[in-house]
């Protein structure tokens, strides 16, 4: 988000290589925030995500003096046997996540044509409804596209990553921590306890395997 804030801090028009490269980190920044914020998603769950049209699964919202967003993933856009998550809720009191999505919802999303209002009423177009959007029409982000985007924009801040770090590397941290936290990585992940076993199994057999070496070592 600062290095795309840096880019846009500027009141010349911007050139073609800035323009994609604030579009770009922008649009990082946004899915980082609904995968730290929210919940370990996969890429094709958050690009799947509407912030407008009767499609519409992203919400923003007031409770009391709290402002949160609110996002619905239908079990459709899930995986396998992957089950329907639970409401995703980005707070305002929880780091910086609602902060980010809100700025790239009203600053930086509008830098793509499709999802710019004067853009489209001018071409006589559809607006983009999908919150991450195409350079090349109001089609939603492609999911190779995110993450050549991601893989390129982590390096650059040096930290390299791919999308799916955020959900496998989360749910490897909190069941490292404990094997008894299966159910709420399962909640996390949006997928049955049984599947976690099945692919995260592995962390268990790790720690029974060092307690075994340290009675033996006592």
């Amino acid at each position: 988000q600062d290095r795309a804030k840096d880019i846009l801090a500027t009141d010349k028009p911007l050139t073609k290589s800035q323009l994609r490269a604030a579009r770009r980190l922008s649009t990082c920044a946004a899915f980082s925030a609904l995968e730290i914020r929210g919940a370990g998603l996969r890429k094709g769950s958050a690009l799947a995500a509407e912030c407008g049209g009767v499609g519409q699964n992203l919400l923003r919202k007031l409770t009391g003096d709290n402002k949160i967003f609110e996002l619905r993933v239908a079990q459709k856009d899930m995986k396998g046997e992957y089950v329907e998550l639970p409401l995703i809720r980005i707070r305002d009191d929880k780091y910086c996540g609602y902060e980010v999505l809100d700025w790239y919802l009203t600053t930086a999303r509008p830098l793509f044509d499709f999802a710019n209002p004067e853009f489209c009423e001018k071409r006589k177009c559809a607006r983009a409804t999908h919150l991450f959007v195409s350079e090349q029409s109001a089609r939603p982000l492609s999911g190779k596209m995110l993450y050549k985007w991601f893989k390129q924009s982590s390096a650059d801040i040096g930290l390299p990553m791919y999308p799916h770090n955020f959900r496998h590397g989360f749910a490897t941290l909190l069941l490292a921590r404990s094997w008894s936290n299966r159910g709420r990585a399962a909640a996390y992940l949006g997928c049955s306890v049984r599947v976690l076993d099945t692919y995260y199994g592995w962390i268990d057999k790790r720690q029974k395997l060092e307690e075994v070496q340290d009675l033996l070592a006592e």
